[in-house]
This record gives C-alpha cells, sequence and structure tokens, in this order.
C-alpha cells in the first residue's frame, strides 16, 4: 500500500539537476558547456541538455556540450538539464558570460613594401608571415694548397601570427617587405660572403630580422663554412601566438686530402621551416621556409691515380628552403674528366639560400687540375605579410 509523501522506490524519483561548469566561445558561431552529470537519473539513461540565453539555441551531449548557431558580437550565459524516462531535473545555476567573436577574414598578401589601410567596420588586424631569408656564399675560386671546404647555406627569415591587434578603420600601417639576401659575389680571394636578409617591419609594432647568410669557408682552409642562423622578432602590441624556431641552414662539407680515390663530403641540409597554426578561425596555417643546404666540401688527390667524385646536390630544408651549392660529380680517371651536375630548386619566400661547392683539384704527376667549386650559390627568399582582419 502505497502512502502519501513516501517515495516508494528511488528509481521513481525525478533526477536531480546537473552543476553547471565552464561556458567558451568556439569560433564565431558556437560554444562550448561543460557541466558535471546529475547525482541521480531516474529510470534509463540521462540526457543532458544545454541551453543559451539569449536565443534558446541547444546542444545535447556528454560534457562538454556544443551550442552552434550563435551571433558573434553577442553575450551568452547557459543552463543544462537532464532529461531521463523518469522526467526532466530543475535547470541548473547559469553559466559564465561569453561571447563569439567574428572569424579573421584574408585581405591581402603583401610582397614589397606598402602602406596597408584598415577598411570600415573593422577592430581587430592579425599579421601573418616571414621575414626574408638569408644568402648562400660562395668558396675561393683558384686551387688552393688544401681542399677547401663548401661554404654554409642561408638561414631563413622569422615567421610569425601577430594577432589580436586593437585597430579601427582608416588606421594605416606602412608594411617594410625586405628583400632575400643577395649571394655571395665572383671572386678569386678572398671569397665573397653572401648578406643577410632584409628587414621586414610592421607600422611601429613589430620588426623581425632577416636570416644570416651562411659563412665562407677561408682561403686554404679545409673546414666547411657554418650555415647561418633564422631571423629574430620583437613586438610591443596583440598576441604572438606562433613564431619560427627552425630554418638555420646546413654547414658545408669539410674539404678532404687524399692520395687514393675519394668521394667529396656532401654539404648539410639545411633546417625544415616551421608549419605555423593559428586558434583563432579564419587563419589559415603558415609555412614558413626552410634553410639552404651548405656546399660540398673540394678535395685535392695527391697522387698519380684514383678518381675524384663530387658529392650529390643537398636540398634544402623543406618545405621552401634554398636549393644547396652543387656537388656534382667530378670523377678523374687518368686524365679523362666526367663532369655531372645536379638540378637547382628556388626557395620560397624567406628561405635560405644555398652555399657554393668547394673546389676539386687533381695531381698527377706534378700536374695540377682544378675544378673550381660550382656557382650555384643562391640568394635568399623574400619576406611576405598576410593581413587578417575581423
Amino acid at each position: 500500500m502505497r502512502i502519501l509523501g513516501v517515495v516508494a522506490s528511488r528509481d521513481g524519483g525525478t533526477p536531480t539537476a546537473p552543476t553547471i561548469g565552464t561556458a567558451t566561445a568556439s569560433g564565431s558561431t558556437a560554444a562550448t558547456v561543460t557541466y558535471t552529470a546529475s547525482t541521480y537519473t531516474g529510470k534509463g539513461a540521462a540526457t543532458y541538455t544545454a541551453t543559451s540565453s539569449p536565443g534558446g539555441f541547444t546542444g545535447t551531449g556528454a560534457s562538454p556540450i556544443t551550442v552552434s548557431g550563435l551571433t558573434a558580437g553577442t553575450a551568452y550565459t547557459f543552463t543544462v538539464t537532464a532529461t531521463s524516462t523518469t522526467g526532466q531535473t530543475a535547470t541548473s545555476a547559469a553559466s559564465n558570460s561569453v561571447t563569439p567573436v567574428s572569424a579573421y577574414t584574408l585581405v591581402a598578401t603583401i610582397n614589397t613594401t606598402t602602406t596597408y589601410t584598415v577598411p570600415s567596420g573593422k577592430t581587430e588586424i592579425a599579421f601573418v608571415g616571414i621575414s626574408a631569408g638569408g644568402a648562400g656564399s660562395r668558396t675561393p675560386e683558384s686551387p688552393p694548397s688544401v681542399a677547401t671546404g663548401g661554404a654554409g647555406g642561408g638561414g631563413s627569415g622569422k615567421a610569425f601570427i601577430l594577432k589580436n591587434v586593437a585597430t579601427s578603420a582608416g588606421t594605416n600601417y606602412l608594411i617594410t617587405i625586405g628583400a632575400g639576401g643577395t649571394k655571395g659575389a665572383a671572386g678569386y680571394n678572398p671569397p665573397s660572403a653572401g648578406n643577410a636578409g632584409g628587414q621586414l617591419t610592421i607600422g611601429n609594432i613589430l620588426t623581425a630580422n632577416g636570416g644570416n647568410a651562411g659563412a665562407i669557408s677561408t682561403y686554404n682552409n679545409s673546414s666547411g663554412g657554418v650555415g647561418g642562423n633564422i631571423g629574430t622578432l620583437t613586438y610591443n602590441t596583440g598576441t604572438l601566438e606562433a613564431q619560427s624556431n627552425t630554418g638555420a641552414g646546413g654547414r658545408g662539407g669539410n674539404g678532404i686530402v687524399q692520395n687514393t680515390a675519394v668521394t667529396a663530403n656532401p654539404g648539410i641540409t639545411g633546417e625544415a621551416g616551421t608549419t605555423l597554426n593559428s586558434n583563432e578561425s579564419g587563419i589559415s596555417s603558415y609555412l614558413a621556409g626552410g634553410g639552404g643546404s651548405g656546399g660540398s666540401g673540394g678535395v685535392r688527390n695527391n697522387g698519380n691515380t684514383g678518381s675524384i667524385t663530387g658529392a650529390s646536390l643537398v636540398n634544402g630544408g623543406s618545405p621552401s628552403g634554398g636549393a644547396g651549392g652543387y656537388g656534382g660529380n667530378i670523377n678523374n680517371n687518368h686524365g679523362i674528366v666526367n663532369t655531372f651536375v645536379g638540378t637547382t630548386s628556388a626557395n620560397g619566400a624567406g628561405g635560405g639560400g644555398g652555399g657554393m661547392s668547394g673546389g676539386f683539384e687533381f695531381l698527377e704527376a706534378g700536374c695540377g687540375i682544378y675544378y673550381p667549386g660550382t656557382a650555384n650559390v643562391q640568394s635568399g627568399g623574400d619576406g611576405q605579410v598576410l593581413v587578417y582582419v575581423r
């Protein structure tokens, strides 16, 4: 017999209210809501529903629940209820207030120095880009008394994502785009070093220095030149969400002196560039240039027999580093010389240029035959800025 006012079975009771957690805006039209499940759900599994205020937009599921259909710029709070076959709970307390923001929109790709003017209706701006890459350097172009090492490859520029820069319509930003470092010039002695990449500036809020040039291998020095480092960056407003930390140039291969058949040391591959990702809606991933590779080392063969084999071409760091100096293949067999040179690849925005390979010399019965380092040294890639607004 049922006694009024007493629940005969706990299974027949109404589920208790869930405990509200934290609401977080997700992009420009949605939010996520966390909660702690009800301590009692009655008969059957409970379904949890989050509801927005204003608007009455809903979402269901396990914590966190996603509620879609919101409007950017509107503040929302959320409550959560649980429903089972027994019934629906009381409503949880309201969450904290969140305001979805509009997605960023790409409005300009800038590859040369220009002034950008913020259009009407926009209050935030984000800049994504990379400063210019450093160049490769050159080795001496005359017969050395020792085997000359290859020159180093240039370092990439500094890539960045700078977001949440408060702005207003009509604001002008002078964006200067530095050019890639120029490669070392042809020369006898001393060898010619390449130049660092040019500086990138955005108004008075950001400065990114270009990548450094690869180092030369000094005359009569068998040590390969060191690769250039990536650029550096300073800023004074907004949020620096991401920046590149790789992309240095590769070291040149060391030279070799040997009396028998010998294969040259290859240059070292430049570091790969960095993929920068943003958690902001509308800002695409950005691929920073890689470092250029070092040139192969030279060879000096003092014997009367044996062959000299050049090192194969070494590519720059992916995704868009400069190519290395030619290693090529130089085979000498009793005075017959066959030369096979590799192919080049262009360096992308901010990529470092490749270094030059060292010379090859063959001495047979006191007569020197010299082959200069292949002059495929490269300049660095130019800088670039992408402009996003919202």
